[in-house]
């Protein structure tokens, strides 16, 4: 689960900076090797924080979030505060979909 900064000795996760400065570029460096096609998260967490990891740069290519018809998180919820189950913007699940079909135009010939 990535935390926003600071809040890891109140959840258990990883510090959004930390994602940002060393996992991320782990990410990147396998997929340049060729070692992973893509890369994403989890969205279930603190909601400031996965959303500002989705809008950060090099953009995530996948993301595994909950959607069901109430909204909610149910016993998944491990944090303070409102869930926001409406936060994706609508462009980034747009281009995530387009990432997505143009890496698949890739492999099938």
């Amino acid at each position: 689960m990535i935390v926003t900064d600071g809040e890891q000795p109140v959840y258990d996760g990883t510090p959004r900076t930390l994602f940002a400065d060393r996992v991320v570029p782990a990410f990147e460096k396998l997929k340049e090797e060729g070692r992973i096609g893509a890369w994403g998260i989890t969205g279930i967490g603190v909601p400031d924080a996965v959303l500002k990891t989705i809008e950060s740069d090099p953009a995530l290519q996948a993301i595994q979030v909950i959607t069901n018809i109430l909204d909610s998180p149910g016993g998944l919820k491990r944090f303070e505060g409102p869930p926001k189950p409406r936060g994706l913007p609508r462009p980034l699940i747009a281009a995530a979909w387009v990432s997505w079909a143009s890496e698949q135009s890739k492999r099938d010939p």
